[in-house]
């Protein structure tokens, strides 16, 4: 079973596990669809393919966000996101807001709003493509003195024109 190319994940290979996600970096995770139709509205298995079958869904995300988001879906202690380097904090919070994961979705929201200094173009996309108006609010005007090439290169093609009518 699960035979297709790939690494195991350490943390995510029970033998009794009825479906299989490929990272994009090729890390196999073994995990269970109750947890997944418990802890998550958008990783609905019968969507990617039927449980107990050979077939390994490949997904965008890299293994070291996966291994974070598919701990929040079993019932143990989660993960402490105090030393997590920001660029994978932001990697999580997007898959957590992307698959619905709601116990990963609340934390990630709060630190993400906590790394705003360092990082407010970030933060402010996240904000604005998810909907979180007061960490928007925060992260705008920290934003209006960067070079509009880097706002350009980084902020979703979507909501650009809104900082530009901001920042005039």
């Amino acid at each position: 079973m699960f035979s297709q190319e790939g690494t195991l994940s350490g943390r995510f290979n029970s033998p009794d596990a009825d479906i299989a996600f490929r990272s994009s970096d090729q890390i196999i995770f073994k995990v269970h669809t109750k947890n997944l139709e418990t802890h998550s509205d958008a990783f609905p298995p019968s969507a990617f393919c039927a449980p107990g079958s050979d077939e390994v869904v490949d997904l965008s995300e890299p293994a070291a966000t996966l291994d974070l988001l598919f701990q929040y879906m079993y019932p143990r202690r989660q993960p402490d996101l105090t030393s997590t380097e920001f660029p994978l904090l932001a990697d999580l919070s997007e898959a957590a807001e992307k698959y619905q994961v709601y116990a990963a979705m609340d934390i990630c929201r709060i630190f993400m709003g906590n790394g705003l200094q360092d990082n407010a173009l970030t933060v402010l996309n996240y904000a604005v493509r998810h909907d979180y108006r007061d960490i928007a609010d925060e992260a705008a005007p920290l934003t209006i003195s960067l070079p509009l090439e880097e706002v350009g290169t980084h902020m979703h093609q979507m909501y650009m024109g809104s900082w530009v009518g901001a920042t005039q």
